[in-house]
């Protein structure tokens, strides 16, 4: 295999070690806040970048234990409004609240000592549903079709990689639409797959979601704080403002419900710029979230806003040199630069 000249210079600059001299001498106040979602052991039969096995998880958690110091998402928040960062600072974070994050993550995080913050979408927690884009997962790795036509777009289903990019297209067209029309139009696409659209989860899924009694052995570890990821993982913005204050009451209250304790974290579905609004941060500080993250990449000073945190996404897709390059903050600063478009 001939690597580009881009990968061959990537690896230069991560095995120099040049990453972690420029964060710990130029901006070591600079705190990361990674984001993950499912850690898995298996492959899935339909790849998604947001499943990650669990020996790519081992080798980052093992790197970011010893080259930063990892401390929990409130612990950040309060040393940076506090001007106490002096060294590279990271928190983990996971996002929607999978079984897997206790029964494949969480040993891991345990073995390095590195706390972790998981944001529920509550309305699947300790039930047999899962979200909507698993379902659409599970049904593409089901079907026994060939191909799939949806509403002027044709699908090749032949193997793995084209049900993958099969996935990755329709849940680009479905965050689009309502957030509450997205199950009834994967319904559809189920039933045109020949998968019955309301199979429950099985236990020891990928797609499982956590139940009470996992999020309370979580709790007492105290390695594990929970946030609120709304209740049905709904992009806000898409809302009118009375379903948003739905979605993050019903989701805090749930949250808090579950860990008998008051829940200031939120992160925003999705996450990018346009995925919230003023009327989301406005509705989480009446109730009672003090720290909301996004899916904005990028490092968090003192200066950011507390309802609005950055995070560093870690998926399938990512490699272990672009990792280190993006933990250490160097691809934001030379995206900052024009010198990267990662």
């Amino acid at each position: 295999m001939t690597l580009s000249p881009k990968t061959v210079g990537v690896g230069l600059i991560c095995g120099s070690g040049l990453p972690r001299l420029l964060h710990s001498w130029v901006y070591p106040s600079q705190v990361g806040i990674l984001m993950y979602h499912a850690v898995i052991r298996e492959p899935l039969p339909v790849p998604d970048w947001c499943f990650l096995a669990e020996d790519a998880f081992r080798q980052q958690i093992a790197y970011v234990q010893e080259h930063f110091r990892v401390v929990s998402l409130s612990e950040a928040v309060e040393r940076l409004a506090a001007g106490s960062v002096e060294e590279p600072t990271m928190a983990i974070t996971f996002d929607d609240g999978y079984e897997n994050n206790f029964s494949v993550a969480l040993p891991i995080l345990n073995e390095y000592q590195c706390p972790a913050t998981i944001f529920l979408a509550t309305a699947y927690t300790g039930t047999p549903r899962t979200t909507w884009w698993c379902r659409l997962n599970r049904a593409l790795a089901l079907t026994k079709a060939s191909h799939l036509e949806w509403e002027g777009m044709h699908f090749g289903l032949e193997d793995r990689q084209q049900k993958a990019g099969a996935s990755a297209s329709l849940q680009s067209v479905l965050k689009s639409r309502h957030p509450y029309s997205i199950d009834g139009l994967v319904d559809d696409i189920c039933g045109q797959l020949g998968v019955d659209p309301s199979q429950p989860v099985a236990e020891n899924s990928p797609y499982q979601m956590l139940g009470a009694e996992r999020i309370g052995e979580m709790v007492n570890t105290e390695m594990i704080e929970f946030g609120a990821h709304t209740h049905t993982h709904t992009i806000l913005s898409l809302l009118s403002p009375e379903d948003q204050r739905n979605e993050i009451l019903g989701s805090v209250d749930a949250v808090r419900q579950l860990t008998g304790r008051a829940c200031k974290l939120f992160a925003y579905p999705n996450g990018g710029t346009g995925d919230y609004n003023q009327n989301s941060i406005e509705l989480l500080k009446s109730a009672g979230v003090t720290v909301a993250v996004s899916g904005i990449g990028g490092p968090n000073t003192g200066e950011t806003s507390t309802m609005e945190m950055r995070r560093y996404t870690v998926g399938a897709d990512l490699d272990f040199m672009s990792f280190r390059m993006r933990a250490h903050h160097l691809t934001y600063h030379m995206k900052g630069l024009g010198l990267s478009r990662n």
